[in-house]
C-alpha cells in the first residue's frame, strides 16, 4: 500500500542522498535493529545507494525450532540479503510496532538421542544430541519407527514427527527430555 506524504506527519522533503522519503514512498515502518544484545526499535529509511527505495519489510534471524539460529543473530529493516533464504526470514513491517520480534529461547536446553542408519538397520548413538526451543514450547524427541528405513528418516531426534511420518509409521515422538531411548 502506498501513502501520500501527507498521511504522515513531520517528515521533510529532502533529495534522496539524505534518505527521506518522496511523495511515493510508503510510509515508514518500525523495525527491530541490532545485533541481539542491544536491539531498538527504529524506523525504516530510504537506503542511499541509487534506486534504493523505503523498505516495506523487516528481517531476522531464523530460529529452526528444535534446533537452533541458522546463523548469527541480526534484526534489521528491508529485505533478508539474497541467497540467504536458510538463514534469514522476513515479515510485512507497520507504522506502529515491529514485526521482526525478538526471538525468546527457552532455557536450559535439554537432550534427545540421535540415531544412524547402519548395518541395515537403525542404531542408537552414543552422544546425545542438545536440542533448542522458543519459549513456551514443550520438550520433544523423536526416533525411527517400526518402518523407517534410510530414505524416509533423517530428523535429528530433536522434535516430533509429521502427522504423515506418524501415519505411515517412519517416526515415532515423545514429549519427554531423553524419552526417545532404543527398547
Amino acid at each position: 500500500m502506498t501513502y501520500k506524504m501527507e498521511d504522515v506527519e513531520d517528515v521533510q522533503m529532502n533529495s534522496k542522498a539524505d534518505k527521506t522519503c518522496e511523495e511515493t514512498d510508503p510510509v515508514p515502518i518500525m523495525c527491530l535493529e541490532g545485533d541481539g544484545t542491544n536491539n531498538q526499535d527504529k524506523t525504516c529509511v530510504r537506503g542511499s545507494e541509487e534506486g534504493a527505495t523505503v523498505p516495506i519489510k523487516c528481517h531476522q534471524t531464523k530460529f529452526v525450532q528444535y534446533i537452533g539460529l541458522a546463523g548469527d543473530l541480526n534484526y534489521g529493516c528491508g529485505d533478508c540479503p539474497a541467497g540467504s533464504e536458510a538463514t534469514c526470514q522476513e515479515c510485512y513491517g507497520t507504522t506502529d510496532e515491529s514485526c521482526n520480534t525478538e526471538i525468546e529461547v527457552t532455557s536450559p536446553d535439554y537432550k534427545c538421542y540421535d540415531y544412524e542408519f547402519k548395518d541395515k538397520k537403525f542404531q542408537m548413538k552414543k552422544a546425545m544430541v542438545t536440542c533448542k526451543r522458543l519459549k513456551d514450547t514443550a520438550p520433544k524427541c523423536n526416533m525411527p519407527g517400526k518402518n523407517s528405513d534410510s530414505t524416509n528418516y533423517e530428523n535429528s531426534g530433536c522434535g516430533g514427527c509429521t502427522e504423515e511420518q506418524n501415519t505411515a509409521m517412519t517416526c515415532m515422538d515423545c514429549g519427554n527430555v531423553e524419552c526417545n531411548k532404543a527398547m
